[in-house]
């Protein structure tokens, strides 16, 4: 397989918006419904969505890319296992973590002017690509 094309960087950041709409109304609802959550608590609950949110419409689709016609696929174009994706994110996470949410700063500048390969990326061999046709 050849190597996949950058994703269009408008329709990736748009699956993005979703993608964190869809996240954080899920939380509220939650929070909602459970008065009294602590913060530690809260936190463990708010990873959950950006961890499995690239399998929920299979395998590098979230809802947010199904709707721009995007997937996350392996860098030699082969398709991304639900294991890869959730590998991904991971490492998106822990990045998050570890660096206090700079890690956002320099995935935007790689997706923006770079390759498209966010440090996840990188590290796990993946790439987002607009879907064929």
């Amino acid at each position: 397989m050849s190597a996949p094309t950058k994703a269009d960087v408008g329709k990736r950041i748009l699956a993005a918006v979703v993608d964190g709409f869809i996240s954080h109304g899920i939380l509220q609802i939650l929070f909602s419904i459970i008065p009294g959550v602590g913060n530690a608590v809260a936190y463990f609950i708010s990873v959950i969505p950006s961890l499995v949110e690239d399998n929920v419409m299979g395998p590098g689709k979230s809802i947010g890319r199904k709707a721009m016609n995007q997937s996350l696929v392996m860098a030699d174009g082969s398709p991304a296992s639900h294991q890869q994706a959730l590998m991904r994110n991971g490492v998106n996470v822990g990045l998050a973590i570890v660096t206090l949410g700079f890690i956002g700063f320099v995935d935007l500048g790689l997706v923006l002017f770079g390759d498209g390969r966010r440090v996840s990326d990188r590290l796990i061999g993946t790439v987002v690509v607009d879907d064929p046709g």
